[in-house]
């Protein structure tokens, strides 16, 4: 059991993480609707500020991709999440506190399966110029190019091929960020309103205003976070190299879309 404030509602959340099966893979539950699952399923993400947001059967999920991260980041592909709100809580900003969670009450090894492969190239394109992909590769990798020109952080890159161990130590800490500006923004139009020095990164005019970054490239590194809690969505782990340029949760949304119809066809 874990508990936190949701970063846009502000309100307080319990969340209970468990074993699920490899028919059922990831789904959420609302308190009180235990006959109303929502899977991890990229056909029931819909648009939303700056977050990923499930629906289905009129009950929501917002912003589980910090948990999708961390469940697919440490190889885990089955959990019944159930939630006392619609929000995932933001801890401290990062998937950390859920892989020591996941550590800490151990992990069961499943059956190996075949994982699919991507075969052609995939890509879909935003706005600005954002863009996702995805590449044949024999291994899982995710890359990330951040580019704010208008910024002293200007361009950050990072590649990661896929390991638990590797997402342990150079993914998992790296923490959610928004310029402050931005924040100011979100939080008039309702949002954001449990954000806090706590549990983000927040960038000013000339350097970051609250705290030490845990890593020099933490931001394109949360960025892989992000990505990775997103392919989740596709429903399946899969052997490919997912790229991101500029990109959001709703572009990621589309792409895990795209590739599970590739998925369905082979």
């Amino acid at each position: 059991m874990l508990s936190g404030i949701g970063i846009h509602s502000g309100v307080e959340i319990q969340i209970k993480i468990s074993p699920g099966t490899p028919e059922t893979g990831i789904r959420f539950f609302r308190q009180g609707y235990a006959n109303t699952p929502i899977p991890c399923d990229a056909r029931y993400a819909l648009s939303a500020a700056r977050a990923t947001l499930l629906e289905k059967d009129g009950q929501r999920i917002r912003t589980p991709e910090h948990l999708l991260s961390a469940l697919y980041g440490l190889g885990i592909t089955c959990a019944d999440i159930t939630m006392s709100d619609e929000e995932v809580p933001i801890l401290d900003g990062s998937a950390k506190t859920f892989t020591d969670a996941f550590i800490d009450a151990g992990i069961e090894a499943l059956p190996c399966v075949a994982i699919p492969a991507i075969r052609i190239p995939i890509s879909v394109q935003g706005p600005h110029g954002s863009t996702a992909s995805v590449f044949p590769d024999t291994l899982r990798r995710f890359t990330y190019l951040l580019h704010f020109p208008n910024s002293f952080v200007g361009y950050q890159y990072y590649s990661f091929v896929w390991t638990p161990e590797g997402y342990i130590t150079d993914i998992a800490p790296a923490r959610t960020f928004g310029f402050r500006h931005e924040v100011e923004a979100l939080k008039a139009q309702g949002l954001a309103l449990g954000g806090s020095l706590d549990n983000a990164v927040v960038i000013g005019e000339d350097g970051y205003i609250n705290t030490t970054l845990r890593f020099p490239d933490e931001l394109v590194r949360h960025k892989v976070l992000d990505l990775i809690g997103d392919m989740a969505l596709v429903g399946t782990p899969f052997t490919g190299h997912v790229v991101g340029v500029a990109s959001g949760h709703a572009l990621h949304a589309h792409l895990a879309q795209e590739i599970q119809k590739q998925i369905v066809i082979q």
